[in-house]
């Protein structure tokens, strides 16, 4: 009796123990990231600083390291320059196909394909019927072949098919979540008053080489 009792205590202490090394080392990695997000800002804060045209591509590829979206050198220099905008850099790498940094660099705004509702709504349905298609025809695919196959390699043909079909729908789904989930980022408000006179200068600069061109 006492060595059962004394056993499910060394277990209980054991599994305590377990779960505050695994909690332990979930923060220790979540430090981690936070440190290297730190470096990659701080490389290329320097590169963007030292000279910004020819270190842009060096700056690409330091943010490939967190984000798979190229941005525009102005982009660079707005998540860069603009207080708090450069922890929002991951979600917008996510949702850049649907919004953009406002024109005086104070928010994320709907690009133009997307600023009507009526238009979100629209690419909304699209990717939810593409994603109910795919995924009943994948799952009525599998589910054909294990009710009507008789030899293995249809089976397994049919299986596969079907199971492609679903991650092809999953895709559009994910789409769609994205496309949802940019209200968050569109509320969040930044101070940035000197994005809007880059902006201008920018745009001054490429007419200018347009009409000598």
């Amino acid at each position: 009796m006492e060595f059962e009792i004394i056993l499910k205590l060394i277990t209980g202490v054991g599994a305590i123990f377990g779960i505050a090394l695994t909690l332990s080392h979930l923060f220790a990695q979540k430090s981690t990231g936070k440190l290297k997000k730190y470096e990659i800002f701080k490389e290329i804060k320097e590169l963007i600083e030292i000279n910004e045209p020819l270190n842009y591509s060096t700056a690409c590829v330091a943010l490939g390291c967190l984000v798979k979206r190229e941005l525009s050198l102005l982009e660079i220099k707005w998540f860069i320059n603009t207080p708090n905008a450069f922890k929002y850099l991951y979600s917008f790498s996510q949702q850049g196909q649907y919004i953009k940094i406002s024109n005086d660099g104070k928010s994320f705004v709907f690009k133009e394909k997307y600023v009507s509702w009526k238009s979100r709504l629209f690419e909304a349905t699209k990717l939810f019927s593409l994603y109910s298609l795919l995924a009943f025809v994948g799952i009525y695919t599998a589910i054909f072949g294990l009710l009507h196959s008789d030899m293995k390699s249809d089976l397994i043909f049919l299986c596969t098919i079907g199971l492609g079909l679903v991650l092809f729908g999953l895709f559009f789904l994910n789409q769609l979540v994205i496309l949802s989930s940019t209200k968050h980022l569109l509320k969040q408000k930044f101070s940035n008053e000197d994005f809007s006179v880059n902006l201008q200068e920018n745009i001054e600069t490429f007419t200018e080489c347009s009409q000598s061109s």
